[in-house]
């Protein structure tokens, strides 16, 4: 099967994968806000993101190296040679890092929630060691090029966790934050069990420790790459912390809603970091770079004719789905979020696919410095404005602001070290067809007004949306022949 074939079907298979993950974590926000309240799921987000980013930065970005060249490790003795020292660092890493958390807790605690987040410290431990088996193991079959075990340790694990909160709220009728991360650790078990078996098939597991001089080695050239995280992690979540600062955690819980649905479609661009890091490195190493070309291109444009409908969308039905979706007060305070958001995220989902340029050239430091560049953006600006604007539609216009600004600083950059072609015709007759699709919702939801707080009515008008964005698209020829026949082979 050709590079391209693999690409595209790898593509495929991990958006699914990647929809039915993302559908999971918008499940479960109207089952916290609708069950225990808004300021409880702010709680939530707080903490997730706060464990979730130690996580993160545990590996001081000894993981690097081994990330990048185990797609080309011919043997088990190479694998283990690149897998297994890292496993070590980080096991050792993680353990210290979790001590950390239990003992500066109680001081985050009293800052951030006043003291009543009512989180147990015993929880923070296992979770942590877990996440990090289940992450390593699966990461392995991810760069090994085995798609398969790695889309069902990142499918298993959130349907597992949402089933395990759904079943003790259906047995006991209540729901507290504790239970959501004890329900998370004990999915990370039952996933991680079988990518274990799977793994001692691959390799001979057993703890390696590396030599301070190839540690070290290893820190310099991927700390950049934690560092990296930092800022992003800080891009991601950091505005939801300045907004508790300025506004208190139920403001998170009306914010956070319309910022998970806005950015919904970044879910397409995050695949092309799962499918594109081993392709195009394979592809690189022995010299075929135009196909590894040829994959980042077509994957901006296919971004680009998801992303931009998708703004439209998003004006039209924010009120609506929101309503739907938590409640009228949520809908009435952030419905104008949503499509500044959707907006802001065809920026920063351009930066995701770009970045995949820069991680197989290892140019691991312009990474980290585009995305500082949002973070000083982002935070100087919410910082200043949230302290005299109290509404948390400034986060979501410093988001859009940091995202767009960080995508102009590195696309010129990107296209010093690789040939980006953003197809600009089809890029205009995207927006054509998304504007006419526009205006046939809004004369939709005038017809309908009456009902659209229905969600069959809802879904019908995306489906409607849907329908004729997709008949313009190719009475517009967007796609060239060439591009329709690559289609076409995958599935005949």
């Amino acid at each position: 099967m050709s590079e391209s074939s693999l690409f595209i079907k790898g593509n495929i298979s991990t958006i699914g994968t990647h929809i039915l993950i993302a559908l999971q974590g918008v499940l479960l926000i109207p089952v916290i806000i609708k069950t225990s309240g808004v300021d409880l799921y702010g709680n939530y987000v707080l903490i997730v993101s706060m464990l979730g980013f130690i996580y993160g930065i545990s590996s001081f970005g000894v993981s690097y190296r081994c990330h990048r060249l185990l797609p080309a490790a011919i043997n088990e003795q190479e694998k283990q040679a690149l897998f297994l020292p890292q496993f070590s660092f980080h096991l050792l890493s993680i353990i210290l890092l979790s001590l950390f958390l239990i003992t500066v807790f109680p001081w985050l605690d009293n800052q951030l929630f006043e003291g009543r987040s009512e989180f147990s410290l015993w929880i923070i431990a296992p979770y942590l060691l877990l996440n990090f088996l289940y992450s390593q193991f699966a990461d392995y079959f991810r760069y090994t090029d085995k798609l398969i075990f790695f889309n069902y340790a990142t499918l298993a694990q959130p349907y597992l966790f949402i089933v395990i909160v759904l079943s003790w709220y259906w047995l006991f009728e209540n729901i507290n934050i504790n239970l959501f991360f004890v329900s998370s650790s004990f999915a990370f078990l039952l996933v991680t069990i079988p990518l274990i078996h799977q793994l001692k098939k691959q390799i001979d597991f057993k703890i390696e420790v590396y030599s301070l001089q190839k540690l070290l080695l290893n820190i310099r050239l991927g700390l950049p790459l934690t560092l990296n995280y930092i800022v992003d992690t800080i891009v991601n979540i950091g505005d939801r912390y300045v907004i508790a600062l300025f506004l208190g955690t139920t403001a998170v819980g009306y914010y956070n809603p319309a910022y998970v649905i806005g950015s919904l479609i970044l879910l397409f661009a995050k695949v092309s970091s799962v499918v594109l890091p081993a392709l195009m490195s394979k592809l690189v190493d022995k010299g075929d770079e135009y196909k590894a070309q040829n994959m980042i291109n077509y994957t901006i444009k296919g971004y680009l004719l998801l992303a931009i409908p998708f703004v439209a969308g998003c004006v039209a039905f924010s009120k609506s789905l929101l309503f739907v979706y938590t409640n009228e007060d949520i809908s009435n305070n952030s419905y104008l979020i949503m499509p500044i958001i959707a907006l802001g995220s065809i920026f920063y989902g351009l930066n995701i696919i770009l970045s995949n340029v820069l991680f197989v050239r290892m140019k691991t430091v312009l990474m980290f410095r585009t995305n500082a560049l949002v973070v000083v953006i982002n935070l100087v600006l919410n910082l200043v404005f949230l302290y005299y604007f109290k509404n948390i539609m400034v986060a979501a216009i410093t988001t859009l602001v940091s995202y767009t600004v960080a995508f102009l600083y590195v696309l010129p950059k990107v296209k010093r070290e690789w040939v980006i072609n953003f197809e600009i015709k089809a890029i205009i007759k995207s927006i054509i067809a998304s504007l006419i699709m526009g205006l046939v919702l809004i004369w939709y939801i005038l017809i309908f007004n009456e009902s659209m707080n229905n969600i069959g009515t809802i879904l019908f008008g995306i489906l409607l949306g849907l329908i004729i964005y997709g008949v313009l698209v190719f009475v517009f020829k967007v796609f060239s022949k060439s591009e329709l026949r690559l289609l076409k082979s995958i599935f005949y």
